[in-house]
């Protein structure tokens, strides 16, 4: 089934179950990732509470200049095909898919398995960024995120992860309208460090810590009063001596650190 084919059966489907809505929210969700300069990497697209569904399209976009779309694989839905299934445009990529039983039974997946890998090559230099993001394609006003389970069109709530290159440059002193972050102290350190930064209002900010596979080590997410604040690290959190990350995100700004554990 090509993807014009698709596409029709699609909003086909969605205008025979528009008043059929049930309290099923499907979660959909692409995961934080810190990568070398130059690596080529697989990124999932995870699902959750995602029941008995015949039809599902979406959208993905990312930032060319700092990461470049390679190919897809690893598929878990069945009848996927590269060529049916997948439209990829410079920085975004088509994707929908219409359930191959005839029968429309329905089809489903466990909480946090994928419905297939996107493979990127890192293109950009040390501490770059780019957003993978799942939504809709505002230039096709026909290709919004929608998702059809056997009981009707449920909601649909999108989680859009961020890549990270790593290189020396992202452990370098950031200093944004709305705080510094400073380099954690001591560093490297065998028992315990601070990592200390500056807010220049009240803000909600969250602190994370985190190894090169992206692996949270520590997270904290707090509302803080403007001025200096110093949070203290224990080496017990760690499992391995190596290098690792902070990185310091309020509404507006993220920053990132490394730090390195003896």
């Amino acid at each position: 089934m090509n993807m014009n084919k698709i596409n029709v059966f699609f909003t086909f489907l969605a205008f025979a179950f528009a008043l059929n809505l049930n309290a099923q929210t499907v979660n959909i969700s692409t995961p934080d990732m810190l990568v070398q300069e130059g690596e080529t990497f697989q990124m999932e697209v995870k699902v959750a509470d995602f029941d008995l569904m015949i039809a599902l399209q979406f959208a993905v976009f990312w930032d060319s200049d700092v990461i470049e779309f390679v190919g897809t694989g690893d598929y878990n839905l069945p009848g996927l095909d590269v060529n049916d299934n997948f439209n990829v445009m410079g920085s975004k990529m088509r994707f929908n898919w219409v359930d191959t039983d005839p029968t429309f039974s329905g089809y489903s997946l466990a909480d946090g398995e994928s419905l297939f890998t996107i493979t990127f090559k890192a293109v950009g230099g040390p501490a770059m960024t780019s957003m993978v993001e799942i939504k809709g394609d505002e230039a096709n006003p026909v290709f919004p995120v929608e998702f059809t389970a056997v009981s009707g069109v449920v909601p649909v709530n999108a989680e859009s992860g961020k890549v990270t290159i790593d290189g020396v440059s992202a452990s370098s002193e950031t200093i944004t309208s709305e705080f510094t972050l400073f380099q954690n102290s001591p560093n490297p350190f065998r028992a315990q460090t601070n990592i200390s930064f500056q807010l220049n209002q009240k803000s909600q900010a969250k602190i994370k810590i985190y190894d090169h596979s992206g692996k949270t080590v520590f997270e904290k997410n707090a509302l803080y009063t403007s001025g200096l604040h110093k949070i203290q690290v224990d080496r017990d959190l760690f499992q391995s001596a190596g290098s690792y990350f902070f990185t310091l995100k309020t509404e507006n700004a993220t920053a990132t650190r490394q730090l390195i554990v003896q």
